[in-house]
């Protein structure tokens, strides 16, 4: 029996080669086929995953990656989890800008900073600076710390001040889609 394909799917489905244990998420793959010359604007990257098998697993997503800043991280989408949700798993290991102005979003994000010793999870050895509401009321987090910005609330400028060891960054949005912020307005000059 013949299948369909197309770039499209191939590109969204990512490259597995199980038995050899290499995988390709469609984002990086999507990018090493891109033409030279031709950049793409930065977007929400569909994560890899694949369910399992037999009766339920469509409920079990396995090897769910996608890579927004520094490293490749574990992301599920609205489609993988039937449900209303994005969840993201990254972690920092260098100082960083992670939101340069303000925005906001129409639902709610819940952010949670973590350190990364399994057998301490009060350990958290960095200094982020997150702001808060239009007027940018700047936030201190020194230990670990999760964050609820409900929905129309700006946040940012968000900035990774120092960090002596990696922390996980778990992003929680209840939204079936990540779509374009609704940025702060900046003053005017002179204003």
């Amino acid at each position: 029996m013949k299948t369909e394909s197309s770039r499209r799917m191939f590109l969204q489905a990512g490259l597995s080669l199980p038995a050899a244990a290499f995988v390709i998420p469609p984002g990086i793959l999507e990018a090493a086929l891109q033409q030279p010359g031709k950049k793409k604007p930065p977007v929400f990257q569909e994560p890899s995953g694949y369910p399992d098998t037999g009766k339920y697993g469509k409920y079990v997503i396995k090897e769910p990656y996608a890579k927004y800043h520094q490293l490749e991280n574990v992301t599920v989408s609205p489609r993988q989890l039937m449900a209303d949700c994005i969840i993201t798993h990254q972690v920092f290991y260098k100082p960083e800008v992670i939101i340069d102005w303000p925005h906001k979003h129409d639902f709610v994000e819940i952010i949670a900073c973590l350190g990364t010793n399994p057998m301490d999870c009060r350990e958290f050895d960095a200094e982020i600076e997150w702001c808060l509401g239009e007027e940018r009321e700047p936030h201190l987090i020194r230990v670990p710390t999760v964050v609820s910005m409900v929905k129309g609330l700006y946040h940012g400028p968000i900035e990774i001040k120092k960090i002596n060891k990696p922390f996980i960054f778990l992003e929680v949005m209840l939204t079936s889609g990540y779509g374009a912020p609704i940025m702060l307005p900046k003053p005017k000059a002179g204003a």
